[in-house]
Order: C-alpha cells, then structure tokens, then sequence
C-alpha cells in the first residue's frame, strides 16, 4: 500500500507528539446511576491518558522511538503521568512540570453492559502554552509530528518549522479551539471523530443554483491512494478488513504489545518507506 507522503530520514525520533496528557480514574458500575442516586462500583482504576501522551506511549510499546512535550501539574497525578511514559521509555526531554499547577484528570463512568463512558474532566489553566513558549525546535526532531490541536497557535508554530524540515504532521482533533483554522493547512494527516464533524457541520448554508457560473473541469489520470483502516468490534481488531486478533486474546494476555496487531502496522509501514 502506497501513502501519499515519504518519511524523513536522518530523525533522532520516529515520531514526536506536543499536547495533552492527564490523569483517568476509570470507574465501571453495573449500569450508568440515576439522578441523585448512589451505585456501588464494579472497578476502579488510575491511568494515564491523555491524547498525544497515550499516543506516544503506544508507538513505543510498537517498537518506534518516540518523544513526548508537554506540561505535568506538581501534584500527585503530575508526577504519576510523568512516570508512566518515563516507564515506557518515551522520551521526556521537553516535558515540563509546572510549579503548583494540577494536572489534567478526567473521572470517565464506564457503564459495564455496553461500554459506554461518560467523562467529567478539568485542565488547569497554568499547563497552557503561548505562542512563544511552544518548543520550536522539538517538532522538526521527529519522522512525525503528531498534535492534538489543543493550544493551536502554539502548535501552529511547531508545524510550521516541523514541515520545513521534511516532517510529515499528524493531528487528532476532537473540538474547535482559537486559532485552530490557521493550523489546518499544516496538517498532513487528520484523525476526527464523526460526532466532532455532526456537531461542528450542522449549520449549512445552501448556495442558490445560478447558471450565471462556470464550472472549472478538473482531471485527474491517477487513482486515490488507499489508506489503512484499522477496525475494532465487540469482538475482534480488524487491519484493512482482515482480522488480526480477537479481543478475548487480547484481555487475557499479559502482554503489553499486541504482537500480531504490530506486526501488521510494521507491514504497512514498510510499504511507505
């Protein structure tokens, strides 16, 4: 399979990422509690998360070398989400934690019939960047680039010296932010999901048929290029629709690493190169 791009060579980084991390605490109850009620938890768990954080600890557990920037509170769960990518082996150079600042959490109630989740979160002012304190410099260290979106004219600034220098960037969008229209002709690859384009594309204008306007023809003699559409079900995670493993594997392994899931994005990988 053919991407419409060619990696960058001579990176210290497969890929860098600069946004978000935080703090879940995971609760999953027998079913989601009506108001003003109380319900008794099935589960409760702490982990680290947030978008571009969880992203780079991914690809490391998949075998890239990758680099992570972005802001910790001082407190407790600051220091815990900065251990966890450490003990991924992410590197954390860039990384800064801010002086009583708290970190970002998110508490997401998991109802255990469906999977459904509902999240209450907060992020402390102070873990913002301004334009001028984005880490320039790191973004063009990476194969690729990878932003959340989060505090765009920050982000903007790294995409922009990012892409001079051969690096392809990526972003995972999930709401409009100030300044977000001005990043978007800096991205290469976009990742959406369907509920942020229903939300934000609700209000069309329709524009009046006139037969006053000409059409410019546009002609194309090459196919679009294909991309890699990696499906996970109820039951099984899926890599251009051939299945790759079963969840029921996957929960029951100790394993880090999903080997066959990696095994295939590698495959895929190598075919961009």
């Amino acid at each position: 399979m053919d991407f419409p791009f060619k990696l960058a060579t001579g990176k210290p980084f497969d890929a860098v990422g600069f946004g978000l991390n935080a703090v879940d605490h995971l609760i999953v109850v027998p079913e989601y509690p009506a108001f003003d009620t109380k319900i008794r938890l099935i589960e409760h768990k702490q982990s680290a998360g947030g978008q571009t954080a969880t992203a780079m600890a991914s690809l490391r557990r998949l075998g890239l070398k990758t680099a992570y920037a972005g802001r910790f509170g001082s407190d407790p769960e600051g220091h815990f989400g900065l251990a966890t990518l450490k003990d991924d082996d992410v590197n954390v150079d860039f990384a800064e934690m801010v002086d009583g600042a708290r970190n970002q959490i998110a508490f997401i109630t998991i109802d255990v019939r469906n999977g459904e989740r509902t999240i209450v979160w907060d992020r402390d002012d102070r873990l913002a960047y301004r334009p001028e304190e984005a880490p320039v410099e790191f973004g063009s260290m990476g194969r690729v680039l990878h932003l959340d979106a989060h505090d765009p004219p920050a982000c903007l600034r790294l995409a922009r010296a990012a892409r001079a220098t051969g690096t392809i960037v990526s972003a995972d969008i999930d709401n409009v932010y100030e300044g977000l229209p001005e990043l978007l002709p800096f991205i290469d690859v976009m990742t959406i999901l369907v509920v942020f384009l229903l939300v934000h594309t609700s209000d069309v204008d329709i524009i009046p048929n006139t037969k006053n306007i000409t059409i410019p023809v546009s002609v194309s003699d090459k196919k679009p290029r294909p991309s890699v559409v990696v499906m996970i079900t109820k039951e099984d995670v899926l890599v251009d629709g051939h299945l790759i493993a079963k969840l029921a594997d996957i929960a029951a392994s100790d394993a880090l690493v999903i080997a066959p899931l990696r095994k295939a994005l590698r495959e895929q990988a190598s075919k961009a190169m």
